[in-house]
């Protein structure tokens, strides 16, 4: 841009663009820095006898975007300057729907800075504007709440309430947030009480994640405003989302039951396998630490389980129980690990069958590596006494029982819904056979 245009742009001196004029017809047709035309310039001042002068000479100079996009019209409903808007309005109304490089219309311009003048001008221009949404889908009522423009929201409610325009204050955000919910948030008591008092909005709207205006109160850190707000949510009828839809917090509960009985899983399996590998690597009564002979003859190596030569029988069953509850173990871990839907009643069924195997194993292990460790005088009491092997044969009755009620359980669920199902159908042949 010429310099001398430059500071007349800059000043708003009316002679001295006149005179520019005179001297060179297309001065106006130069540009800033940035692509800055003097319109800019002027608009951005506030110089609206210069702004003037060029639109009447040059009137395309309303369409024309900086380096950031933004029109004449974004600077001046930015800077509040409600003239220059009125001219440049008067010049080109469409502009009130240019977006900059954010996706800013005028009007959003505007209410960022809490412009009301401004906004009152471009929503009497060209009401439709107030329903343009963000680049981010967000409508301007929740975009003034977000950035604390509450005097701008205030003038927007008054404007959509003149038109009227209810359909307007029920906009919600790509997360289905109605303008209460984030006044609510905000804890901004008087547009609360305006939204409720004239019943704006719907008190029990939920948002994308099933909260209704009650819900985030509730949920948000207790400040003085909460009471209030409460009461005033409560006397217009709110409730919970889960007062609303029990079977949603049922859910939730069984939700949060089943991500805790995923971590105790996971937590004893690991327990199991560490107890049973560490028993494996170092089985009860020890190893050789050498090589025993019997004069020539290897009587035993070194390394090898000293259980293994004192009680082979128990020894072989410590091996196959201790190995069965490591292999459940790892089963179990590996299947919580790949993500296996615990929500599903079979899958849970089949983990716990598997930590039934593994539990029981360890109990039978334990059992023999007792008796093979204990002296023969004190195994013989606990077998007299304890009866051993029928307090084992007792636990395993016990566990198979465990498994039939289940077994029997899992099968009348499937049965019923089998019997619920095959009813429906014939209900709706009866229905198509009385229609027909």
């Amino acid at each position: 841009m010429d310099a001398e245009l430059h500071e007349a742009a800059l000043l708003g001196n009316v002679d001295s663009l006149t005179t520019l004029l005179e001297g060179n017809p297309n001065i106006l047709d130069t540009t800033a820095d940035f692509d800055e035309t003097s319109l800019h310039i002027a608009a951005l001042f506030g110089h609206v006898e210069f702004a003037e002068k060029i639109l009447n000479r040059k009137p395309d100079l309303a369409h024309a975007l900086n380096s950031e996009k933004s029109s004449a019209l974004h600077l001046a409903s930015a800077k509040g300057h409600v003239e220059m808007v009125k001219l440049l309005l008067a010049t080109n109304a469409n502009m009130c729907f240019a977006r900059d490089q954010d996706g800013m219309i005028p009007l959003h311009a505007a209410a960022l800075k809490d412009r009301v003048e401004v906004m009152r001008e471009l929503v009497d221009k060209n009401s439709s504007s107030i329903r343009v949404l963000t680049v981010r889908r967000e409508p301007i009522l929740h975009l003034c709440v977000n950035h604390n423009r509450f005097k701008a929201a205030d003038l927007l409610l008054e404007l959509a309430n003149n038109v009227p325009d209810v359909e307007f204050v029920k906009m919600k955000d790509d997360d289905d947030n109605t303008i209460l919910h984030l006044c609510i948030a905000k804890k901004h008591t008087r547009t609360v009480k305006y939204l409720v008092e004239n019943r704006q909005v719907d008190v029990n709207a939920q948002n994308i994640n099933g909260l209704t205006a009650l819900d985030v109160l509730l949920q948000s850190p207790s400040e003085p405003p909460d009471t209030e707000l409460e009461a005033i949510l409560k006397g217009a009828g709110a409730t919970s989302g889960e007062e609303m839809h029990p079977s949603r917090k049922k859910k939730k509960d069984h939700g949060k039951w089943l991500d805790e009985t995923r971590s105790t899983l996971i937590v004893v399996a690991v327990l199991i396998a560490t107890g049973t590998f560490q028993a494996g690597l170092n089985p009860p009564g020890g190893l050789w630490q050498d090589t025993g002979f019997d004069g020539e003859k290897v009587k035993h190596f070194a390394g090898e389980a000293i259980m293994s030569y004192r009680s082979p029988l128990r020894y072989t069953v410590f091996l196959i129980f201790n190995g069965i509850g490591f292999v459940a173990s790892q089963l179990i871990i590996l299947l919580l690990i790949s993500g296996f839907p615990l929500q599903r009643r079979s899958v849970l069924w089949v983990f716990m069958v598997i930590m039934w195997v593994a539990v029981s194993s360890m109990v039978v292990t334990y059992t023999y590596v007792m008796s093979a460790l204990t002296s023969y005088r004190v195994r013989h009491a606990l077998h007299r006494w304890l009866r051993i092997p029928i307090a084992i044969f007792g636990w395993v009755a016990l566990v198979g029982l465990l498994f039939l009620c289940h077994f029997l359980r899992l099968a009348l669920t499937r049965l019923r819904k089998y019997g619920i199902l095959q009813m429906r159908n014939r209900r709706r042949s009866m229905g198509r056979r009385n229609v027909v």
